[in-house]
């Protein structure tokens, strides 16, 4: 959730989409957590099986959500400007 909203305030696609890969990698891992814990006895079969279809389906929102996001920044005649670069008035 944090990786998103960080990602939302950078206003540029390819940052949010960095941060949206941030995100996955987030729920990847507690995934395997889940996997960990279920194994050491911590959670039952359906509350395992539950909770890790949750991250599953959080990871497939997080696809979804890239794939709305323009692929490229928008370019200037020198090529694309950086987020520290000031704009030009042409």
């Amino acid at each position: 959730m944090l990786n998103i909203s960080e990602g939302f305030v950078r206003r540029r696609d390819a940052e949010m989409r960095q941060f949206l890969r941030y995100a996955q990698a987030s729920n990847a891992e507690l995934r395997g957590c889940l996997y960990a814990n279920h194994g050491r006895g911590y959670f039952g079969d359906l509350e395992a099986e539950q909770a890790i279809e949750n991250c599953k389906g959080v990871g497939r929102m997080l696809t979804r959500f890239m794939a709305t996001l323009k692929d490229q920044e928008p370019r200037t005649k020198d090529g694309p400007r950086t987020k520290n670069e000031p704009r030009t008035k042409h």
